[in-house]
């Protein structure tokens, strides 16, 4: 039987039982220590068992370790910015309005999606009219 890399790094991820997380192809992680695997499974230990088919594993690493983790937790908290709600741009005519002449145009926000298919939109019916 050939042995794969990723058969290798299985068989030395359960030989030490280090704790990994796989990370599958639909960005769900499922983290534990490998207790078996063939070529077509690999049988996660964590709280519960877990099987995983192979063919859906993006990708896989071993998870920090405990005392790394704890170490983290003893140093001092930062201040975490406070989640803002988002500004809802002004209309291009209040925008206009505000404009002195002679000046220089302020850097306009970055149009949203919304706000992008909106003006779109508004601008084929005023074509549309125009016809």
């Amino acid at each position: 039987m050939e042995t794969h890399l990723l058969d290798s790094m299985l068989n030395s991820y359960k030989a030490q039982g280090t704790q990994v997380t796989l990370v599958l192809q639909n960005r769900s992680r499922v983290s534990g220590r490998v207790s078996a695997f063939d070529s077509y499974i690999v049988v996660m230990q964590a709280e519960r068992s877990e099987i995983v088919y192979r063919h859906a594993v993006s990708s896989i690493f071993p998870t920090p370790a405990p005392a790394a983790a704890s170490t983290a937790e003893k140093r001092p908290e930062q201040a975490m910015p406070s989640a803002r709600p988002a500004k809802t741009a002004a209309p291009a005519s209040d925008r206009k309005k505000k404009e002195r002449p002679g000046s220089r145009p302020a850097a306009a926000p970055e149009p949203t999606l919304n706000t992008s298919m909106k003006e779109g939109l508004l601008r084929w019916m005023q074509e549309q009219k125009a016809k």
